[in-house]
């Protein structure tokens, strides 16, 4: 229930300043809590659109993109991680604990070969 109040909410903030990338990321946020992959998945794309030096808006979209078997897409989105500088704890260590939680490490080989890169 508190997810719904949620949405309505986010929704009605989205309207009022469409052009905010945070609002549209919690936007994804909400829809993912409630099951809501592929809307959730809009929502960061547009967080990312908006600002794309946000890297946990991609890594967001790339836990995602996991659950809905888009592998390729996701290994993208965390490679796209790998190339901004992070603003606090995302970045590097993040992309990995994301998909090591997510249990698909072994499932993302352009991941790998992107750390082994490093």
């Amino acid at each position: 229930m508190q997810n719904e109040k949620a949405l309505n909410w986010l929704n009605k903030a989205v309207e009022q300043d469409p052009d905010n990338a945070a609002t549209h990321c919690n936007l994804g946020n909400t829809f993912r809590s409630l099951g809501e992959s592929r809307k959730a998945a809009a929502a960061y794309k547009h967080a990312i659109e908006l600002d794309p030096h946000q890297g946990s808006y991609c890594l967001n979209l790339g836990g995602v993109l996991i659950e809905l078997e888009e592998l390729d897409e996701a290994v993208d989105c965390f490679n796209q991680v790998l190339g901004i500088k992070p603003r606090g704890p995302e970045g590097l260590p993040g992309a990995w604990e994301s998909t090591q939680c997510a249990g698909y490490s072994s499932d993302l080989p352009g991941f790998g070969k992107t750390l082994d890169a490093i």
